[in-house]
């Protein structure tokens, strides 16, 4: 047999507490749902353009990147380093009894261009720019 929970009895005492007419929460609610935010007239395109006409500067164009700009060595450690790994992996997974002078070439390749890709690192900051590029 269950016996289904009864309701605490209602508290007399004063626990310094101000209780709430239902007419009051029902008040509290209603303004809660009403519309209370903000309808903007413009869109937010709109708004970057009109802020954008009254600053007056407009973004210069981004620097040419790309491997016709780049140092000589940093392009060929680069691609040493990226050609050496993938040989390393595709040795490993296809040439099984690939010679051992072979496996220990594509190794000291692979060491050879993390060495000279960490040369390629500057060694002071650049005064022109501050972006910390290496090219």
């Amino acid at each position: 047999m269950t016996r289904s929970p009864t309701p605490p009895p209602p508290d007399s005492s004063d626990d310094g507490q101000r209780h709430v007419s239902d007419e009051e929460w029902k008040e509290v609610v209603s303004a809660l749902q009403a519309e209370s935010s903000f309808v903007a007239e413009m869109t937010p395109n709109e708004v970057r353009e009109a802020l954008d006409e009254q600053d007056g500067w407009n973004k210069p164009p981004p620097p040419h990147i790309g491997w016709r700009s780049a140092r000589p060595g940093f392009l060929v450690s680069l691609v040493c380093a990226c050609l050496g790994v993938l040989s390393l992996i595709m040795t490993a997974v296809f040439f099984r009894d690939a010679p051992s002078f072979v496996v220990f070439g594509l190794v000291a390749v692979v060491i050879g261009a993390a060495i000279g890709l960490f040369f390629c690192i500057p060694q002071e900051r650049s005064t022109t720019t501050d972006d910390g590029t290496i090219f």
